[in-house]
């Protein structure tokens, strides 16, 4: 099945949910770049779907972490010039803000009523 996407990031890649997606956008054609903080687990994935024919770009970090994420986007945006579909199947282990508030990408405090 063909989805007319061309690009897909996918977060939590290496494993569960995060490698399931990226073998269903692979088996539609879309292009990859695959996160995960094991670099051993997002290779093997990014193996399993390259045999698909799609290009499919292993990367190793920790979306907890600011630089890491730059640094996906930034490859993302240089090797196919765009994002259609970001899939955030990453876990973040420790404390939390409140499910009050959050912090967006560029830091500014957002809020919502619940």
């Amino acid at each position: 099945m063909k989805l007319g996407v061309e690009t897909v990031v996918i977060t939590g890649a290496g494993r569960g949910i995060g490698e399931a997606v990226a073998h269903a956008f692979a088996q539609s054609g879309a292009n990859l770049v695959l996160l995960a903080r094991t670099r051993r687990e997002v290779d093997r994935v990014a193996r399993q779907t390259a045999e698909r024919g799609v290009t499919s770009i292993a990367l190793a970090g920790d979306v907890s972490k600011r630089p890491d994420l730059q640094g996906m986007v930034e490859a993302t945006l240089e090797r196919f010039g765009r994002i259609d579909v970001l899939i955030n199947a990453a876990g973040v282990y420790g404390p939390s803000a409140p499910s009050r508030a959050w912090t967006s990408i560029n830091g500014q405090r957002r809020s919502r009523s619940t």
